[in-house]
């Protein structure tokens, strides 16, 4: 039968500067849970890093851990003696008695997961209080403008919301682990056009019908009907309308629904933002860092609330704060703003246009096309 774990001795409770959430029963078990099946490592290395947990000694123990299993052996607390034979923080605890007593003491062996989850929810909670504590100090020293600290709590909470999360940009894949493996389809909302979970422009110059063709594509989701002769994947869609009035909407929505045979009453999965007129910059660029702006954070709590699957926004030109001849600053906003909306694992997809000014310098470098043609540029992907 597996003994109890007793709780930290006095000297390594104290080690939090002061009362911040902690999980300490958690942060035992799931190490005793490795130390007695490494194979439970796969379940957490996704997303739990040792900088989770709330005790410098724990956080080191499961880095030992995870260095031991990556090179394909043995983590225990025989293999780990030598590397704790001098450390410190261990001895503190107990030394290597500590490591067996943690092995000892796992009563279950499933329960690692959920460890791992809880010593996630307690880091992002102390994280939490951290920049709250760092907002109110510099709010009331007064040192930094009411923007400035918006856009840095903003910045601060995405960072939090990223604790937990599997990173993006790290990781290999060998080819050979894909042989015989079965192509996954790729998704989309509109067949070889609008692909599903990536951003999607429509180019063309200033006139020729894009906005009137984002909110034909809206309607055609949100009623699950074909879109310019194309079937597409009926959703919840959002149209985040920056160019023309309620008024305007109305009107063209109106001959839309004519065309489909349809009510605005049949329209329960199309939501608009109206936003003529208003502030729409979903991302600026402050001494060259991106922040995201109140108008993103409009639009995301929106999407959620909805549950939108496809965001349409019109236009680029409206909602781009960077420099269009920056790269870095294009590449940034159309990921940062699509990753951060929500529904992470379908989308939502975007549909942006080009700003018209690019729109009227690629139409004047086709000047030479017949009179009266008006076609749209490429769909850009």
């Amino acid at each position: 039968m597996r003994g109890v774990l007793g709780p930290l001795v006095d000297g390594v409770a104290r080690e939090l500067p002061r009362e911040l959430p902690s999980n300490v029963e958690a942060e035992q078990g799931l190490l005793g849970t490795l130390l007695c099946d490494n194979a439970a490592y796969e379940r957490v290395c996704d997303f739990l890093r040792p900088e989770h947990f709330s005790y410098h000694v724990h956080g080191c123990i499961y880095a030992a851990i995870e260095a031991l299993i990556q090179r394909g052996e043995p983590a225990n607390p025989i293999t780990l003696r030598a590397k704790f034979q001098h450390e410190r923080a261990l001895k503190a605890v107990g030394g290597i008695k500590y490591l067996a007593s943690l092995a000892l003491s796992a009563v279950t062996l499933l329960n690692g997961f959920h460890y791992a989850r809880a010593i996630v929810e307690a880091a992002r909670r102390r994280e939490l209080v951290l920049a709250s504590e760092e907002l109110v100090e510099r709010a009331l020293t007064g040192g930094a403008g009411s923007d400035e600290l918006i856009a840095q709590q903003r910045s601060a909470l995405l960072r939090i919301g990223d604790i937990g999360h599997r990173p993006t940009d790290v990781g290999r894949l060998s080819p050979i682990a894909l042989q015989s493996k079965p192509v996954p389809p790729r998704p989309w909302v509109c067949q070889q056009w609008v692909p599903d979970g990536h951003v999607t422009g429509i180019y063309g110059s200033g006139g020729v019908g894009k906005s009137l063709l984002g909110m034909q594509l809206a309607t055609a989701c949100s009623i699950g009907a074909p879109w310019v002769g194309l079937e597409v994947d009926r959703r919840r869609t959002l149209y985040y309308a920056c160019e023309d009035t309620q008024d305007e909407l109305h009107r063209r929505q109106s001959d839309i629904n004519q065309h489909y045979g349809i009510d605005f009453a049949d329209l329960k999965h199309l939501l608009w933002l109206p936003r003529f007129g208003d502030d729409n910059v979903l991302m600026n660029f402050v001494g060259g860092v991106p922040r995201l702006t109140r108008a993103f954070a409009h639009l995301e709590q929106e999407a959620r609330a909805f549950g939108a699957k496809l965001v349409i926004v019109d236009t680029l030109a409206d909602v781009f704060g960077g420099n269009e001849s920056d790269r870095a600053n294009r590449d940034n906003s159309s990921k940062r703003v699509s990753g951060g909306l929500p529904a992470r694992s379908a989308g939502p997809s975007s549909l942006w246009r080009i700003p018209q000014k690019q729109a009227r310098r690629r139409a004047l470098a086709k000047a030479d096309r017949p009179a009266g043609r008006r076609r749209f540029g490429r769909a850009c992907i």
